[in-house]
C-alpha cells in the first residue's frame, strides 16, 4: 500500500491499488495453498463466417506470406472440421461444444488431440447476437448439427446446399415461426396509416430478425404503397423502389441497409428524389411543435439579446461561431429551441447536434455528435467518421 502526500491524488486509481492482506490469508499464500479452483474447466470456442476469422501475426511478417500460411488458416472451428474428417469417428456423433469434453485444443499447433487424462472440460462458444445476421444463424447450426465436415456441409439439408446459413437453419427447422410478427402487421395494417407501417416493417427488420422477410413484403406490400402519388403511367417498379428508399432510410439511422435482407434490390429506375440527399429530407421532414412556434416571445432579455445576435448574423449572411455559456441547461436549451424553430420556419436547414443523448432529446430533430457524425465510441489514432455518401 502506497500513501501519498498532498492534494493530486487519483481516487480511483487509489481505490485500485490499495491491497489489504490479513493475517489468515497471508499463511495462506505462505503455504501455498490454492485460493480458488474451478471444476470442470470451460473452454471458449471460438465462431466465425468462412475467412473471417482474427490473425494475430508479428510486424515484420507480409501480408502475402501469411495468406499462403496455411498456420494462420486454422482455428478451433475449422480443425473441428479437420477432426470429423478423420478416421477417427467419435467427433462424428459430437457437437461443437461437445468436443472439448474428448479433446483437448493445442494452441500453439493450433489442433484438437483427445484427452490423456480424465480431467473434464466444458466447451462454450462464444455469444453471438441476433442482430450479427449469418453468423448468429451458424451459431444456432453449430449448436444442432452433429459432426459437419466442411462449411459446405453445415450448409447443407437434405442433399440441397443452400446459399446461407440462416435458409439452411430455416430448412432445419431451427428457427421461430413469423406468426406473432405478422399478426402484429395484420393488426397495424387496419389501424394505422401507411408511412406508420412502414416504420414498423424498418423496426421489425432492425430489432426482431423475421425468418421469411420476402413473404412479409409480399403480403403487406399493397399496404405499404398506399398514399403513394401516382399517375396513369406508373408502374409497381416505381412504387417498390420508393417503398424500398423510404424503408433504407429508416435502416440508415440504425447502422443497417437494406442490402442485409432478403428483399427486392434497390434501382435507380425513375428515381427522382435522389437529387436530395438523404440527410436533408429526414431535416425537411422533421415537424416543429405547435407549443415551439412560440417561443421566440418567451425569451427573457439575455435570451432575446443572443437570440437577436445569432440571427443577425444569419440573416446578413455573414459567418459566425457563438459560445453560449450560463448556469444549467434549461436556459441554454430554450433559447436553441428558439433558434432551431426561427430557422427552420425561414426554410434553412438545421442539422442539430449534441453532446449528450438528453441534450439531444430536448431539441427538436437532435442527434448526438456520435450518431451524426458517424464518431467511434472507442477513438484510435487511425479512427475515421464512418459517413457514408449523401
Amino acid at each position: 500500500m502506497e500513501v501519498h502526500n498532498g492534494s493530486n491524488v487519483d481516487e480511483v486509481q487509489q481505490f485500485v491499488d490499495v491491497r489489504w492482506i490479513a493475517a489468515p490469508e497471508a499463511c495462506w499464500r505462505i503455504f501455498k495453498f490454492n485460493l480458488y479452483r474451478m471444476y470442470p474447466s470451460v473452454e471458449r470456442l471460438q465462431i466465425h463466417l468462412p475467412n473471417q476469422h482474427q490473425v494475430s501475426f508479428y510486424d515484420h511478417q507480409t501480408i502475402p506470406e501469411i495468406l499462403n500460411d496455411d498456420y494462420f488458416s486454422r482455428t478451433m472451428l475449422t480443425e473441428f472440421f479437420v477432426l470429423n474428417r478423420e478416421e477417427d469417428q467419435q467427433s462424428r456423433h459430437l457437437l461443437y461444444r461437445e468436443i472439448p469434453e474428448y479433446y483437448t485444443w493445442h494452441n500453439k499447433e493450433k489442433e484438437w488431440r483427445r484427452h490423456k487424462t480424465q480431467r473434464r472440460s466444458i466447451g462454450r462458444i462464444y455469444t453471438v447476437s441476433p442482430s450479427e445476421g449469418e453468423k448468429f444463424y451458424l451459431c444456432i447450426l453449430l449448436s444442432n448439427v452433429r459432426g459437419p465436415i466442411s462449411w459446405d456441409d453445415v450448409l447443407t439439408v437434405n442433399g440441397v446446399q443452400y446459399l446461407s446459413f440462416k435458409q439452411s437453419a430455416q430448412h432445419r427447422r431451427l428457427l421461430e415461426s413469423d406468426s406473432s410478427i405478422r399478426e402484429c402487421l395484420v393488426e397495424a395494417s387496419v389501424l394505422r396509416l401507411p408511412c406508420a407501417l412502414r416504420r414498423l416493417f424498418a423496426t421489425i427488420l432492425i430489432f426482431c430478425e423475421p425468418t421469411d422477410v420476402r413473404s412479409l413484403w409480399d403480403e403487406f406490400f399493397s399496404y405499404m404503397v398506399d398514399y403513394y402519388p401516382s399517375t396513369s403511367t406508373t408502374t409497381a417498379l416505381v412504387f417498390t423502389n420508393q417503398l424500398l428508399r423510404d424503408i433504407n432510410d429508416i435502416l440508415l439511422q440504425h447502422g443497417k441497409q437494406i442490402t442485409q435482407y432478403d428483399l427486392l434490390a434497390l434501382t435507380h429506375e425513375n428515381d427522382n428524389d435522389n437529387s436530395i440527399p438523404r440527410v436533408i429530407q429526414e431535416e425537411l421532414s422533421i415537424e416543429v411543435p405547435r407549443e415551439d412556434l412560440c417561443s421566440v416571445a418567451r425569451l427573457n432579455n439575455d435570451q432575446s439579446k443572443a437570440f437577436k445576435c445569432i440571427m443577425n448574423t444569419i440573416d446578413q449572411r455573414e459567418s459566425g461561431v457563438f459560445f453560449v455559456d450560463g448556469p444549467g441547461g434549461s436556459g441554454k436549451t430554450f433559447l436553441y429551441r428558439a433558434i432551431i424553430v426561427k430557422l427552420r420556419n425561414k426554410g434553412h436547414i438545421v442539422l442539430v447536434t449534441a453532446s449528450s443523448g438528453i441534450a439531444a432529446t430536448l431539441l427538436p430533430g437532435g442527434r448526438i455528435a456520435h450518431s451524426r457524425f458517424k464518431i467511434p465510441i472507442n477513438a484510435e489514432p487511425s479512427s475515421i467518421c464512418n459517413i457514408s455518401k449523401q
